[in-house]
């Protein structure tokens, strides 16, 4: 499971914009989940859409074809999703963490409560705008060194 869980991770590394599902069952503190996360999809330069939805199922997300994946504003209870049943991957905000931070690597912990995971994606974005800021506003610099994907084995710029 938690090799799959680590795909997902690989996968959203390549993923220029992504759905923010949050579910009519989520946690406390949503709001601030909400805004730390599309806080640092933009640092990194990548496209967001927002989504309320009660129940998932594979036949609304399908409706959406440009969305590369989904990030799940659960409890802790409902937001480890088996996305094998979607047509995109389903991923936790922990997982979007690692997936679009350049300080973040993934320790063999894996965090759920929202509580000490929205410092940890307050400093990610903070790191991920210093570093645009630094590359001259945002924009696509030449000089960055690509990513290599171990899900396609290609280059892609993050």
């Amino acid at each position: 499971q938690l090799r799959r869980r680590y795909y997902l991770v690989q996968k959203a590394r390549e993923v220029a914009v992504f759905g923010v599902l949050i579910g009519t069952l989520s946690a406390g503190r949503r709001v601030e989940m909400l805004s730390a996360l599309t806080r640092l999809i933009r640092a990194r330069g990548r496209k967001h859409y927002v989504f309320l939805m009660g129940k998932l199922n594979a036949a609304k997300l399908a409706n959406f074809t440009e969305v590369g994946a989904y990030v799940l504003l659960g409890s802790s209870e409902h937001s480890l999703v088996d996305s094998r049943d979607f047509y995109r991957p389903v991923v936790t905000p922990y997982e979007l963490l690692l997936a679009l931070s350049t300080t973040h690597e993934w320790s063999g912990e894996y965090v759920l409560d929202y509580a000490p995971l929205l410092p940890r994606l307050a400093a990610a974005a903070t790191a991920a705008e210093a570093a645009a800021e630094a590359a001259g506003g945002g924009g696509d610099s030449e000089d960055e060194a690509p990513d290599h994907s171990l899900v396609s084995g290609r280059l892609f710029s993050a």
